[in-house]
């Protein structure tokens, strides 16, 4: 995939940004307004103070000779639209203090939740590969991964998983990649036992019929059990596990979990289901 400056283009929508201000390796400070950006310069207009009053002149700025960036804040007039934003800002994506890849981002769950996965991939995929903030990649990875969930391709999805697993101790990384095992193991796991559905009388079946099951519940209770500050992806995980229990018929396990959900997360987004499903069965069951 090309770099995120190899797929620039020339010129920034004058519309969409402030002034910002180069910071040199030298130390000094320049005042502007970037009007291009290529692979090896960035041109700007440069604020002169002078015995005459202010004016301007164009320079044009090596980038290996700038530190970082201040960047004018968001144009208020695209506040709620995440696209527009990210066009505006994605040419300065891998150029220190941008928040080109915050916007890019918002626009990637945007896309997700409108269910345009391969969309959110690509653009994943650029803020992966392109954003100067290692955070920011880190977070379009586990975006990255849901895309890649999303659309069909859990086998990828899993494989990368696993692998980020035995490279990463950040919690919300970690969390997030069990969720997609977890995703994985029960799709296996359906799959399983709408082949056999009568797994329990099938020797060489109830086992691996076990082990997905369980795989899957380990994985969705990851979240809540070791890092239960991830309370999104940790109520999603419980959620989850709950699915996994009603699935077995086990509606006792189900109502349990559902009912952890509502104890530990009571602001969760999936608070309302977890409440219906209590409501809609019996205890005694």
């Amino acid at each position: 995939m090309k770099s995120a400056v190899a797929i620039i283009t020339c010129w920034l929508i004058g519309a969409t940004m402030a002034d910002e201000v180069l910071h040199l390796h030298s130390g000094d400070a320049l005042p502007g307004k970037i009007e291009k950006i290529d692979n090896t310069h960035v041109h700007f207009k440069v604020i002169i103070d002078g015995p005459r009053g202010r004016g301007e002149a164009r320079r044009r700025v090596a980038r290996k000779d700038i530190a970082f960036i201040d960047f004018a804040g968001p144009d208020k007039a695209l506040d709620n639209h995440a696209r527009e934003q990210w066009l505006a800002h994605k040419k300065f994506l891998g150029i220190a203090n941008s928040p080109a890849g915050d916007h890019g981002l918002a626009y990637v769950s945007e896309l997700m939740a409108a269910g345009k996965g391969t969309e959110a991939l690509r653009l994943a995929n650029e803020i992966a590969e392109g954003d100067w903030d290692a955070d920011r990649r880190d977070r379009a990875i586990r975006w990255r991964l849901k895309a890649l969930a999303s659309i069909g391709r859990e086998t990828e999805a899993k494989g990368e998983a696993e692998k980020l697993l035995q490279s990463t101790t950040d919690p919300e990384v970690m969390v997030e990649a069990h969720l997609i095992l977890g995703q994985a193991a029960f799709a296996s796991l359906r799959e399983l036992v709408e082949a056999h559905p009568r797994w329990m009388d099938e020797d060489t079946v109830r086992p691996e019929r076990d082990a997905l099951y369980h795989a899957a519940i380990d994985h969705f209770l990851f979240g809540s059990l070791f890092h239960g500050s991830q309370r999104q992806a940790a109520s999603e995980g419980l959620w989850q596990a709950c699915q996994v229990h009603r699935h077995a018929n086990d509606r006792q396990r189900a109502r349990d979990t559902a009912q952890d959900l509502l104890s530990l997360y009571p602001t969760s987004a999936l608070t309302p289901q977890a409440q219906a499903f209590l409501s809609q069965t019996d205890p005694a069951s």
